[in-house]
């Protein structure tokens, strides 16, 4: 046996041990043996095409949980597989030829909620790096899933960016625009003192 061939079987082996484990994992929290191969394959090519798999058996876990019948189940894992490649897509049309599955997995959550494309692309155009770029597009997200336009949104954290504010500071945005907001500050005021960079 060549040694090409051998660590092809290797990897052939460890890929079907990997797949009965996730199929074990599933039954045990309640889905058939039909459904657990079928949520077990449909992870595996997902992940193949350098998405999350990950995100889809997180999705089956949760299903299962709430009891949703499975062809439901079925139908939502395929449609969450079918919105990580529309992710995907997106993200390399920013020129990220092989985008992280993180940044896929928030492009498609922001997809999801409503920022344009045109958004997300100026965002990775703009940062060089994946953490910053998912921190950016997790701001972008929950300020537009809070009302605010995805544009201001945008505009917001690369002013923020070209400052030199880092992911982690990045991430504190949400919380400081939800305070004020509490506070009863007008949405335009918060988007005001966001630009001229409060919140730390």
């Amino acid at each position: 046996m060549t040694r090409p061939v051998a660590i092809l079987l290797l990897v052939s082996a460890t890929s079907a041990a990997a797949q009965e484990g996730v199929v074990s994992t599933l039954m045990t929290r309640g889905a058939d043996s039909v459904l657990a191969v079928e949520v077990s394959a449909l992870v595996d090519t997902t992940a193949e095409k350098g998405l999350p798999g990950d995100a889809v058996l997180d999705m089956a876990f949760e299903g299962l949980a709430k009891g949703v019948a499975p062809d439901r189940l079925t139908a939502a894992l395929r449609d969450l597989a079918r919105r990580l490649e529309e992710g995907l897509t997106v993200a390399r049309s920013a020129g990220l030829d092989r985008p992280s599955p993180m940044v896929v997995l928030w492009t498609t959550t922001a997809l999801h909620r409503r920022v344009t494309r045109p958004d997300i692309r100026a965002l990775f155009t703009a940062v060089s790096d994946d953490e910053t770029r998912v921190a950016g597009l997790t701001v972008v997200t929950a300020l537009s899933t809070a009302g605010f336009a995805s544009g201001d949104a945008l505009t917001v954290v690369l002013r923020r960016v070209a400052g030199g504010t880092g992911a982690a500071d990045l991430l504190e945005i949400p919380s400081f625009a939800a305070h004020l907001a509490s506070q009863g500050e007008p949405q335009t005021s918060i988007l005001t003192r966001l630009l001229a960079g409060e919140g730390f």
